[in-house]
């Protein structure tokens, strides 16, 4: 078995395995939507917000009244001996309970309110990264699905040079038949060819690795996905000017609103340790129905009382002194990561801001290549026809045309994902942003 007909075995076996399907194409939107019932990560991350939402209703709980009951019942049996009673060795038996519900108020607890306030920023935070995982989510389906479209047409770009080079080879064979050509020339053609051959089997597989990765997000083999229309628009980012979308992305970033609100947390933490030299007061009632007996008789009490009760810690050995060193150097630690959070968003904002301008260029630049290439290409088949260029000039200017088509269709796919990298470094991304890329998807 030949080179030719390997690549023909691996692409069938890749056919068979719906790697490489001619089905209904899906939308880069109906992959996200699999994705986000399929993809772990981000359940994983809407279950630790949901979590975090029920902090609040924690914290307010201890604030509320508390009402709690007792029961206490007992039996007794005594024995009473003593020189002055004349029954000495005289027995009783008796029982005793003891029953109430007792409700507590909290009026002045400053720890339990801070709490309260700790508890939102905790939510905040939560949500903020649940966001980050949800346009995260977003980025990879994209990445994913252009990886895999980029795959597939390095493939097309490969196979198509590897026909262009078999039938260089072929015209070499049949110079070199008639008496024209040279051992050479078909060599060296030949030598091309199954290095095309070669490369052609490596794209096949990096095509099955794509899809793995696109598998990874949504749990299913998707056979066919769209393919780029041509004619989509180069358009630059709006608004224009990298310091508009650095303030955007200090504004909206939600990496940055994280580390905003963990610091605004620490500062809470630091005022919650202080107060546990505060007094505490709650008010206190009681209801409650109580029965002794003994040897001089049975007692039954109905007990009433509602009052107020202050508790002021006094002596605590240094621990909320330490405490409360600790929580502060939480603060400093927490300014600090939300000044690198700020630097990160702003550096994010302005280097994808520059990759999507630089895009455009490299992809009209690509563009211009690849006429240059293909005028170039005629002009070396047309030496060789007049015995001005070799073999190896042939194979090199069919390999520089399938280059600069390749990077040419790689330049399109990188532009539509630094143009949502940068939405995602300001923070704004959006699956409306997915459907704007999903109207220039041609579904076959």
């Amino acid at each position: 078995m030949n080179f030719s007909s390997d690549c023909a075995a691996l692409l069938g076996a890749a056919l068979l395995l719906g790697l490489i399907g001619t089905g209904k194409a899906e939308g880069l939107v109906q992959v996200y939507q699999i994705a986000l019932q399929a993809d772990p990560e981000y359940h994983r991350a809407r279950a630790e917000y949901q979590a975090a939402l029920e902090l609040l209703p924690q914290a307010r709980a201890v604030l509320l009244p508390e009402l709690s009951a007792s029961l206490q019942g007992e039996w007794h049996r005594q024995e009473v001996r003593a020189d002055f009673s004349p029954n000495r060795g005289t027995r009783f038996t008796f029982e005793n309970h003891d029953y109430g519900l007792q409700l507590r108020q909290p009026l002045y607890h400053r720890g339990r309110q801070l709490g309260v306030h700790q508890a939102r920023r905790r939510q905040q935070e939560a949500a903020a990264r649940f966001e980050v995982v949800r346009q995260e989510l977003s980025l990879r389906v994209a990445e994913a699905y252009f990886e895999v479209l980029a795959k597939q047409e390095e493939l097309g770009f490969t196979r198509s040079l590897e026909r262009s080079l078999k039938r260089q080879l072929d015209q070499a064979r049949q110079r070199l038949e008639v008496g024209f050509g040279t051992i050479t020339d078909t060599e060296e053609a030949r030598a091309g060819h199954d290095l095309a051959v070669a490369r052609g089997i490596q794209a096949i597989n990096e095509v099955a690795i794509a899809r793995e990765g696109l598998r990874v997000l949504t749990d299913i083999h998707i056979s066919t996905l769209g393919t780029l229309d041509t004619e989509f628009p180069l358009q630059p980012p709006d608004p224009q000017g990298p310091e508009e979308w650095e303030r955007i992305a200090l504004a909206q970033s939600p990496e940055v609103r994280m580390a905003r609100y963990s610091l605004e947390f620490r500062k809470l933490e630091v005022s919650r340790r202080r107060s546990a030299h505060h007094p505490t007061v709650d008010i206190v009632s009681r209801v409650g129905v109580s029965g002794t007996g003994g040897r001089f008789g049975r007692t039954d009490t109905d007990d009433i009382s509602v009052g107020v009760q202050l508790q002021l810690p006094l002596l605590q050995g240094g621990g909320v002194v330490a405490s409360t060193r600790e929580a502060v150097h939480l603060q400093r630690s927490a300014r600090y990561g939300l000044e690198y959070a700020r630097r990160q968003a702003r550096q994010n904002a302005r280097q994808s801001y520059l990759n999507v301008l630089s895009g455009i260029s490299r992809i009209r630049a690509l563009q211009q290549a690849v006429v240059s290439s293909e005028t170039a290409l005629d002009a070396t088949h047309a030496g060789f026809e007049v015995g001005t260029r070799t073999s190896v000039d042939v194979v090199e200017a069919e390999r520089a045309l399938s280059a600069a088509r390749r990077d040419h269709a790689v330049a399109r796919y990188d532009f539509l994902l630094d143009s949502l990298r940068l939405k995602r470094a300001a923070g704004i991304l959006s699956p409306e942003d997915l459907q704007a890329i999903d109207h220039w998807l041609v579904q076959e």
